[in-house]
């Protein structure tokens, strides 16, 4: 006999915000920004796995079975910024 199950799924995920960096000056400790960019991301993530199993039996003393488990996790991750870094305009 046999039994197989599966699973599989892509995902995709997009965000966009901010990304500040800040530094703290010697005058009264102010905060005074560095850098101000707006970054967008996007994820990819996909999953396959599985069971498999496999099995025969003849006679009283005769048996073979076989059991697989296949798994996969991906995770692709990419990246735009635009935006200002020390007073330039800048994108990478």
């Amino acid at each position: 006999g046999f039994l197989a199950a599966g699973v599989f799924s892509n995902d995709w995920t997009n965000r966009t915000g901010p990304e500040n960096t800040v530094a703290i000056t010697g005058n009264g400790g102010d905060l005074v920004l560095q850098d101000q960019f707006q970054e967008t991301q996007t994820s990819n993530d996909v999953t396959l796995g599985g069971i498999l199993t496999v099995g025969a039996e003849w006679g009283d003393d005769h048996r073979i079975t076989s059991n697989t488990f296949p798994l996969r996790k991906t995770s692709n991750v990419a990246r735009v910024r635009d935006g200002l870094r020390a007073g330039h305009s800048y994108e990478d």
